[in-house]
């Protein structure tokens, strides 16, 4: 998946850490069109609230009922600082559904 389908959850899965639910973001692009990329990335982000406020994640996901829930973006590129601070605008509005966003550059693929 990736932020070509804006409404499709990339991938759901359960941290090993605390037990908390993660729905990932795959985000493989690079950044030459940053507007094009903020914009595609909100959209995401937007689908993946709509996903748990519709309550669709728990039928998708029963397990996520009285769980902690946490969207981690996996970038594989370097996120410049609009990226940056589109992530945190998304961050206060996520806390206030009671999930965390979470990011990491995996450059791996590069």
């Amino acid at each position: 998946m990736s932020l070509e389908q804006s409404h499709v959850v990339d991938a759901i899965g359960t941290a090993r850490s605390d037990d908390s639910i993660v729905l990932n973001i795959v985000d493989s692009w690079n950044w030459e069109n940053e507007g094009l990329h903020l914009a595609a990335l909100q959209r995401k982000l937007n689908a993946y609230f709509e996903f748990v406020e519709s309550k669709q994640i728990l039928e998708s996901c029963p397990e996520a009922k009285g769980r902690r829930l946490c969207i981690n973006i996996i970038s594989r590129f370097p996120t410049p600082e609009a990226g940056l601070n589109l992530l945190a605008a998304a961050a206060i509005l996520a806390a206030e559904l009671d999930i965390e966003i979470k990011h990491q550059v995996d450059s791996r693929s590069n």
